[in-house]
């Protein structure tokens, strides 16, 4: 998230064009009445590379039944979030 207020004049296969005639290539695009958009969550596990995250997950899977998602995708029915702070 960029922090842009532009208004979204539609939405295309790969993104969304702004107003001002701009686009922005996105993979998510959440919709929601009352969405915070001051809230910026913190996706540092989610990105490239994975190295700490790996080893924290490797360590607290090391026994048990396998994970519901591996490091490097994250299947459409897992929420990152379900609420927002107040």
């Amino acid at each position: 998230m960029h922090g842009n207020t532009t208004p979204i004049a539609r939405v295309t296969p790969t993104g969304i064009e702004l107003e001002d005639g701009s686009a922005e290539h996105i993979d998510v695009l959440i919709c929601a009445t009352g969405f915070n958009v001051s809230y910026r969550f913190s996706f540092t596990a989610l990105r490239k590379g994975w190295s700490s995250a790996q080893r924290t997950l490797g360590r607290h899977w090391r026994r048990g039944s396998l994970p519901f998602h591996y490091p490097g995708w994250i299947p459409e029915s897992v929420f990152l979030r379900w609420t927002q702070p107040r």
